[in-house]
């Protein structure tokens, strides 16, 4: 475990992470993590799967929404995109 010290960056604090302890999380640079404080003021950082999408659910309701009602309409179209396999 390493002490660091937290900086300013704008409205935020910042913490480095050491590189060994990111190496121990599969941490790299452009990873995502969830950072949460717990009731006794614990920080807990967990790293995010890259596949896990960062929109918003009520975005993401709205899209499953629209290819429900087009659905036939958007496959007759992905026939003729030539990169989409059927």
């Amino acid at each position: 475990m390493a002490i660091r010290r937290l900086r300013r960056d704008g409205n935020s604090l910042v913490v480095t992470i050491p590189p060994e302890e990111a190496d121990k999380a599969h941490l790299v640079e452009g990873s995502y993590v969830e950072v949460e404080a717990d009731e006794a003021g614990c920080l807990h950082i967990h790293s995010v799967p890259t596949r896990q999408t960062r929109a918003r659910p009520d975005f993401i309701a709205i899209g499953k929404k629209v290819i429900d009602e087009d659905r036939s309409l958007l496959e007759r179209l992905a026939a003729y995109d030539p990169e989409i396999e059927p």
